[in-house]
């Protein structure tokens, strides 16, 4: 079922090779695409499940506290986190006039931001297994379409590393445009929508009923539950 998601995206996306996609397109179509990952059988759509708001709802051994990464067999250390409004996090930074760390990506805010993040499922042996930035990108060389699109924005080079392992290395700029484009489309409406009843309540576009009036009052009252002292997006 996931690679007839991925297909259906590619063949909405484009009728040919030849069809330059924006940033946000070309990010939607790695994201769903299940080669990045070393067995070719999971991708970033596997943890982070649109029909269930982007998160993990997948019920295996670890029974939804953990996620289940490539070949079935192997799990995280935690359940994935959504991605829907990750894009709203500031970069990992501390912060002076709280004397807190803030921001960054993860559970733990160990990633400064959604292009440092995305290396971390690519590489990690428990998730997709990838061996190294070479290996994703002769991935990417391999299909017609992304190849298209990373040349015709980045010119032929865009494949070609600079230097040795351990000598000045460089991974291809492919490498790179992977990690701009799927943040890219982190970042585009599709996963920053704003269309809950709350949203239209701040918009003046709906009206709340008395028990959500008091759970809102409850939500922002430090004097009660405070809430929002943790949970407070702008």
């Amino acid at each position: 079922m996931h690679r007839l998601l991925w297909a259906t995206l590619l063949a909405s996306a484009t009728a040919t090779a030849a069809t330059l996609l924006t940033p946000e397109e070309l990010g939607q179509l790695f994201f769903f695409d299940p080669s990045l990952s070393q067995a070719q059988d999971i991708g970033c759509f596997t943890c982070h499940q649109p029909a269930r708001a982007f998160i993990d709802a997948r019920q295996n051994a670890g029974k939804g506290m953990i996620s289940l990464g490539s070949g079935g067999t192997h799990y995280g250390i935690r359940n994935a986190p959504p991605v829907t409004y990750a894009a709203n996090s500031p970069r990992f930074h501390y912060d002076a006039n709280s004397g807190l760390y803030r921001g960054g990506q993860f559970w733990d805010g160990r990633a400064a931001d959604l292009e440092e993040q995305i290396t971390g499922p690519l590489f990690t042996a428990f998730e997709m297994n990838m061996p190294d930035a070479p290996a994703v990108t002769a991935r990417l060389e391999k299909n017609p379409q992304y190849a298209y699109n990373l040349k015709a924005r980045y010119g032929n080079a865009v494949f070609i590393a600079a230097g040795k392992p351990g000598l000045g290395y460089q991974a291809a700029r492919a490498f790179s445009e992977l990690q701009n484009t799927l943040a890219a489309y982190e970042r585009s409406p599709a996963l920053r929508s704003y269309d809950s009843k709350y949203d239209r309540y701040l918009q003046g576009q709906a009206t709340l009923t008395p028990q959500e009036e008091r759970g809102r009052q409850i939500f922002f009252d430090p004097a009660r539950s405070n809430c929002a002292s943790c949970h407070l997006g702008k």
